[in-house]
This record gives structure tokens, sequence and C-alpha cells, in this order.
């Protein structure tokens, strides 16, 4: 079953996924992350599957 959100709680996930866009952009020269090596490693072509996997730690 979806979730229906209030409008206030789409709002946050809007600036969670900007935020997480900026992080992911390959051009940021000033944003950080910081994950184990390998899991950097594995997941060369996406810093969200990255976090994914890291989350799964």
């Amino acid at each position: 079953m979806s979730k229906i959100y209030t409008e206030a709680e789409l709002q946050e996930l809007l600036k969670d996924k900007a935020r997480l866009d900026w992080l992911a952009d390959v051009n940021n020269n000033i944003g950080n992350v910081l994950l184990p090596t390998d899991i950097v490693e594995r997941n060369l072509g996406s810093l969200r599957d990255g976090i994914d996997e890291a989350m799964k730690l």
C-alpha cells in the first residue's frame, strides 16, 4: 500500500533528494561522503548505490 504524503513531507523528501543529487554530482568538488573503500570500489558509477550498500552493514 502506498503512503500518501502531506505537502510538508513531500517538500522534505524533495529537499533530501536535492541534497543527495548535489553530493552525487561527479562535478562537485566540495561535497564529501565517507564510505568504506571496498564499497566505493564496487559502486564507482553510483554514489546512491554505494550509500545503499553501506546502509546494509
